[in-house]
């Protein structure tokens, strides 16, 4: 799809030139999911610029936690970290937050971020032009509200925020202009150099670089993330100890790696427990060794999490970050739902990933994240999800994925 070809001139004079603006703060303050899936937007911007022989800035406003990942961006040359629970949690630290940006002189905002704080912050920064939804909190800071989509795609919604300039302001941004963003290159190159970087600690050095050189020369992995931060979107601890079983009694070769942040070592720890209880039928078979499953999580930090999802097969996960962190680097992803849906927006999107879910419960879906309990007491979106069944699923796009390969 050629984008050139797509635009249509408006008369409309209030739209600005996005080529008329120098410096760019967009602004992403929510989950790790929305934060990565803003890149595009990023990238996207900086793309058109170095088309027309220009270039221009973006600084990107973001909570400290998610700074290992940000900082890998290509396409963002600042980055303001924004701790809204704890160090800028008051208005008046808020703003602060806008003293440091007004510094930095941008001259255009863009916010994907919807909240009554986020607003705030957006009021008091001194930039002639301002873009966010029309859903958004105190909406009316914003020079131009574009209209929030509930059923495309969540990059193509950030993406609609241009519609807010003259060139872009004719543009039907839909699911089918996927195709236009799916192969940017929004990342440094992401190889064994970073394993010198990114590691937390002297022990952590030692333990995972010699998995890195014992285990993935050949990229035959397969990664389980198996948390989230919302209860009731985890699909089952022994479910996901079973699916591995069945995985590496298939596929003897492939190693599995566990992996997720300080929030879910008792869902890893649950999983490996499962998987000790059923050992002696995953080693049966002579061609599996013994260390083929390693629990990595809480020992990596976002950027290292990132090169061993640009290194595996394929990452199997809840509707949670890892979907969204596996695809950035291009690997194929299989989400499973529970309570939510692929039709909010945040669903897999490259050629061989996919989704699984049970169709046609009558309380799914239950809410747009997912709750911590279960409103009617059941949790029966993930329970009767069973392992063999998200196994078939794991087998064809295995088929896929290896054949291509």
């Amino acid at each position: 799809m050629n984008i050139e070809g797509m635009i249509t001139k408006t008369n409309d004079k209030n739209l600005k030139s996005i080529l008329d603006f120098d410096h760019f703060v967009i602004i992403q303050t929510a989950f790790l999911g929305d934060t990565t899936l803003t890149f595009y937007l990023c990238q996207f911007i900086k793309n058109y610029f170095k088309k027309h022989n220009k270039e221009c800035k973006i600084t990107f406003v973001t909570i400290p936690t998610w700074y290992d990942l940000v900082k890998e961006v290509t396409s963002i040359d600042n980055i303001i970290l924004y701790d809204k629970k704890n160090k800028h949690k008051s208005i008046l630290s808020t703003l602060q937050i806008t003293k440091e940006i007004n510094n930095l002189k941008p001259d255009c905002i863009i916010s994907p971020h919807k909240s009554t704080r986020t607003s705030i912050l957006v009021k008091f920064i001194n930039a002639k032009y301002k873009i966010g939804f029309d859903i958004a909190n105190l909406s009316f800071v914003y020079n131009y509200k574009s209209i929030y989509q509930k059923n495309n795609h969540e990059i193509v919604r950030i993406l609609s925020l241009l519609n807010g300039f003259r060139e872009f302001a004719n543009i039907k941004f839909n699911n089918e202009y996927l195709a236009t963003v799916s192969k940017v290159d929004i990342l440094d190159k992401v190889d064994n150099e970073d394993l010198k970087r990114v590691t937390q600690d002297e022990n952590n050095v030692k333990e995972i670089s010699n998995f890195i050189s014992n285990s993935l020369t050949n990229n035959e992995f397969i990664i389980i993330a198996p948390g989230s931060v919302w209860a009731t979107k985890k699909w089952n601890s022994k479910y996901y100890a079973e699916l591995i079983s069945l995985i590496i009694s298939k596929y003897p070769k492939f190693k599995i790696i566990i992996t997720g942040g300080k929030a879910d070592i008792y869902t890893s720890n649950e999983i490996m427990s499962h998987l000790k209880n059923i050992n002696n039928v995953i080693f049966d078979n002579p061609m599996i060794e013994k260390n083929n499953i390693f629990d990595l999580t809480n020992k990596t930090s976002l950027d290292l999490s990132l090169f061993l999802f640009s290194k595996s097969i394929l990452t199997i996960t809840n509707d949670s970050a890892p979907t969204h962190l596996s695809e950035l680097v291009n690997k194929n992803v299989l989400t499973i739902y529970g309570p939510t849906s692929p039709k909010f927006g945040f669903s897999p999107r490259l050629i061989n990933s996919a989704y699984i879910q049970l169709e046609n419960l009558d309380c799914k879906p239950c809410h747009i994240h997912g709750k911590n309990v279960c409103p009617i007491g059941t949790h029966i979106c993930m329970n009767l999800l069973k392992p063999d069944v998200v196994f078939e699923k794991v087998n064809e796009l295995l088929a896929n994925i290896l054949e291509k390969d």
